[in-house]
């Protein structure tokens, strides 16, 4: 009996003592960085330049232009400048937000895109003639 009330004092101690460290909120406003420095260096630096809200989108390399958009399927054809590779990720900019497709089916002059599930809903505002680009 005695070792079931101990137990259950440790349990409710640990259960309190790890609420009141999840209920600490960080937060991070800082820039972002994709190499593999000190975090910590990374932190101390970004907070010393001055926040930017609007930050704009570099485009990469221009492949070619969408020459027709299949809603139905979510298809988007572009006629291409470079020659692109099955599975190669592309992307459009609307809005300075990338909006990111998947190459499904390249060919000899164009290729196949799939745009990606959780950006569909900017399929509408794609047009014709609009430049496709790719990370470098």
């Amino acid at each position: 009996m005695k070792i079931r009330i101990l137990i259950s004092l440790i349990f409710i101690t640990c259960v309190s003592v790890f609420i009141s460290c999840s209920s600490v909120s960080r937060t991070y406003t800082g820039g972002h960085t994709l190499s593999g420095n000190d975090d910590s260096k990374q932190l101390k630096n970004s907070e010393n330049q001055p926040e930017t809200n609007n930050i704009i989108v570099q485009p990469g390399k221009i492949v070619g232009t969408i020459s027709s958009i299949n809603y139905r399927k979510n298809e988007v054809v572009v006629h291409q400048n470079k020659v692109i590779d099955l599975g190669s990720v592309v992307y459009i900019i609307i809005d300075n937000k990338e909006i990111v497709m998947n190459v499904t089916f390249p060919m000899l002059n164009s290729f196949k895109c799939v745009v990606v599930p959780n950006q569909v809903q900017y399929l509408k505002r794609m047009k014709n003639g609009m430049t496709v680009y790719i990370k470098e």
